[in-house]
């Protein structure tokens, strides 16, 4: 739990970046210290006769339509002073916990991934101490000098090529708000609300659990609106923002559930056109030029990049997180990648895995039966070399999918044997390194304990999916009766993994970012549900089977079922997998020992007040202070983005 004194650094350190962000409009809204924070205070234009008050009710009225938003907009009889600057006060306090719970959660856990040990290219260097997010502002920036990647993509419309040349201060506000809502509505699952509602209100479990589902649900409905100018313009915010919006979870009242398969191919549908080897031209064209083709209206403007151009290395940066999501998305359902279409994927990244595979044995193959301790450098190098080969071993399984029950590009027999030579290119390479990080985990940094539960127990829920594959098939092929990939095999190490975890966060002092678990840490809480799913069901159909034992069974359970009770803080799919599990069990007459609930999702004390006052309206008001503030300063996000890259990317890294 932070202490009060790192507490009141962070508020410092948040109010700087509204105090930054907001000098260039010092003529609009003054900034004044009052007790130690800078607080806003309305100056001339926001007058005693409530000029500025009306002027937002009429804002907030036009830009919003009224099925977007159940609640009205403020009238002008809630402006007074007092509350406008209480209220910007608790919009400061909030956006700082989201943004912390951003970079902690999210970008601490997928920038490790963009590093040489771990992102496929070989000729890329990558820029140290750099955050996604400030990856995809830089990479936009760019893509102005090219052409207009985040306007609507209009290849057949050559007139209005010159109009798009240029993004008008409202598009470039409507994709920065898109991204925001993003973020806010991925980031709010792990605020501890419901330990802040019983620590402050006479309430019970069920009435705070409520309240807190509310505030999810109403986060996630207004970044689904906000979200829908990134559907139709490609720009690499656009698919960061539906990057993390596909990772949210949807409210269960939702009633349009194709909804998030539309991002997902949208998302695809981004990365290609921005990608593409192409280029467009309208900059480079002269007005005559235009007018001679204006008649036709079948002309698409864009012209091949160089051949012999130097490779693009950010993007790739880009390509291979998608194809990290992409590759377990498609494999949840059984889908092919939108990402690497056909049998692209070995062309476009698998052979590059391989190659470093190779050159990464020849190095770090002479520590097999060593007894040294792994220094904290190694054990990074080796989760990263191990979690690309892991995305290459899905993206096999997927193909293998593909030819089973669709597309059927490749032959089933091949399909079948380049997943099991991966899957042994990955035990032969990576069992005994891993046998090492296990034996070492207590003396792994934090980061890295996080990593090796993430890599173990996603590898693990590819051969479980594949093995309820097989069994829906009516003949297996011999190359994947391997006893790698056997339901015991991928239990044993999942339980182990989870069992290890459970055990030093119950024994652990040290509380981090008030997560009393490192499984509350996981950025992708649905795909650690489906593993706990996955894995509870395969060990139900081994006791039924007699290959294990009702002890040895109750035993795994109750480890996947504490998994599961910790999960289901962060992610209802978790808690409807606990339910199923439960109901299961008593089918059989299986005892499961199942510890005593409690909340390993805490609020600090520092930060009581600001969430026990997240009900509706004050996230409506929040998400309202929110817009006005991107409106006002356009270099807001990107103050914001500095100011936590420097807290969290850079403390960590050095």
């Amino acid at each position: 739990m932070h202490n009060v004194a790192r507490r009141t650094q962070d508020d410092t350190v948040s109010t700087t970046a509204w105090e930054s962000s907001n000098e260039a409009a010092s003529e609009d809204t003054a900034w004044h210290d009052s007790n130690d924070n800078f607080m806003p205070q309305a100056t001339s234009r926001i007058s005693a006769e409530g000029m500025a008050q009306d002027a937002a009710s009429q804002f907030f009225a036009a830009r919003r339509p009224a099925f977007s938003d159940p609640f009205p907009a403020p009238t002008s009889s809630t402006f007074d002073a007092n509350s406008v600057a209480c209220r910007r006060m608790h919009a400061t306090m909030l956006n700082g916990l989201l943004w912390d719970i951003y970079f902690k959660v999210f970008e601490l856990r997928f920038a490790i991934w963009l590093g040489n040990s771990c992102r496929p290219y070989l000729d890329f260097t990558p820029k140290p101490k750099a955050s996604i997010i400030q990856l995809i502002l830089e990479l936009d920036g760019c893509e102005d000098f090219h052409g207009p990647s985040s306007q609507k993509y209009l290849p057949h419309a050559p007139n209005t090529l010159l109009d798009d040349t240029r993004k008008s201060v409202d598009a470039e506000r409507m994709m920065n708000d898109a991204l925001l809502t993003a973020i806010y509505a991925y980031a709010v699952r792990w605020l501890p609300l419901q330990s802040a509602y019983r620590n402050t209100d006479d309430q019970g479990a069920s009435e705070c659990q409520s309240r807190e589902q509310d505030v999810r649900s109403y986060m996630w409905r207004q970044a689904k609106q906000a979200i829908l100018h990134a559907l139709t313009r490609p720009s690499y915010r656009s698919i960061l923002a539906l990057l993390l919006f596909t990772s949210t979870e949807m409210p269960t009242e939702d009633d349009d559930p194709g909804f998030v398969q539309l991002c997902n191919q949208a998302l695809f549908s981004h990365l290609h056109i921005l990608r593409s080897p192409v280029k467009w031209q309208a900059k480079t064209l002269s007005p005559n030029q235009l007018a001679a083709s204006s008649s036709n209206d079948r002309v698409v403007w864009c012209v091949p990049e160089d051949g012999n151009a130097k490779h693009n290395q950010e993007p790739d940066n880009v390509f291979w997180l998608c194809v990290v999501f992409g590759c377990s998305r498609a494999l949840l359902r059984l889908q092919p990648s939108f990402i690497l279409l056909g049998n692209s994927g070995d062309e476009q990244v698998w052979k590059f895995i391989r190659e470093r595979t190779v050159i990464f044995d020849q190095s770090f193959g002479t520590l097999k039966g060593s007894q040294t301790p792994l220094t904290p450098d190694i054990a990074e190098t080796v989760l990263q070399h191990a979690t690309a080969c892991k995305t290459m071993y899905i993206g096999v399984i997927t193909q293998l999918c593909d030819s089973l029950f669709h597309h059927k590009l490749l032959p089933v027999e091949i399909a079948s044997q380049a997943v099991i030579d991966e899957a042994q290119r990955f035990h032969d390479v990576f069992d005994h390194l891993l046998a090492m990080c296990a034996r070492d985990y207590m003396f792994l940094t934090s980061e890295s304990q996080l990593n090796y539960l993430l890599l173990v127990t996603h590898y693990h829920l590819a051969s479980l999916i594949l093995a309820d594959i097989l069994d829906s098939q009516d003949t297996v092929s011999e190359h994947l009766k391997n006893p790698v990939l056997s339901r015991s095999t991928c239990c044993q190490a999942i339980v182990n993994v989870l069992s290890l975890v459970l055990t030093h966060d119950r024994h652990s002092t040290v509380d981090d970012f008030a997560y009393g678990s490192k499984l509350l840490l996981d950025p992708s809480p649905e795909l650690m549900a489906e593993v706990l799913l996955r894995t509870g069901n395969a060990i139900l159909v081994m006791h039924t089977s007699g290959e294990i034992s009702t002890y040895t069974t109750q035993t795994m359970l109750s480890i996947i079922f504490s998994a599961s009770t910790i999960v289901s803080e962060i992610s209802r799919k978790a808690a409807l997998v606990l339910s199923i599990l439960r109901q299961a069990c008593a089918a059989r007459n299986l005892k499961v020992f199942e510890e005593d609930p409690r909340c390993t999702l805490r609020a600090p004390t520092t930060d009581l007040a600001v969430l026990a006052a997240c009900d509706l309206e004050a996230v409506s008001s929040f998400l309202q202070e929110m817009e006005v503030q991107s409106a006002l300063h356009a270099s807001n996000l990107n103050n914001m983005v500095k100011l936590y890259e420097e807290k969290w990317i850079y403390t960590a890294q050095s």
